[in-house]
């Protein structure tokens, strides 16, 4: 699928893994991941995720675990990231509403932000 298509969210790799970055200049996009402008205009990726040296499971056995690196590693970490917010914001709300798609964008510009 096209990282352009209407109502996706494309998401992007940084490299880490180990360290936090403490300042905005400490976070580099992965020279693996691609991030630019749309014909459109749009900046993509909407939102990136640590994929450098993520250890993961593997297929290799029942305890066994593997480095990997990519954008199908950032993105289970974005995933589970926007799902914590799912829920916080739904203890929030005592439960009585779950976050509305309308929301996203917002959140995602105030993301950016910080």
């Amino acid at each position: 699928m096209d990282g352009n298509a209407k109502n996706i969210l494309p998401v992007g790799a940084i490299d880490g893994g180990e360290t936090l970055p403490t300042k905005q200049s400490d976070i580099k996009m992965s020279a693996y991941s691609s991030w630019g402008l749309t014909d459109d205009g749009r900046m993509k990726p909407d939102l990136v995720g640590t994929g450098d040296g993520i250890l993961s499971s593997s297929a290799n056995g029942d305890e066994a675990y593997s480095t990997l690196t990519g954008t199908s590693v950032s993105a289970p970490n974005v995933a589970s990231s926007l799902l914590l917010l799912q829920e916080f914001y739904t203890q929030q709300m005592h439960g009585l509403r779950f976050w509305q798609s309308g929301l996203f964008e917002p959140t995602k510009i105030r993301l950016y932000d910080n």
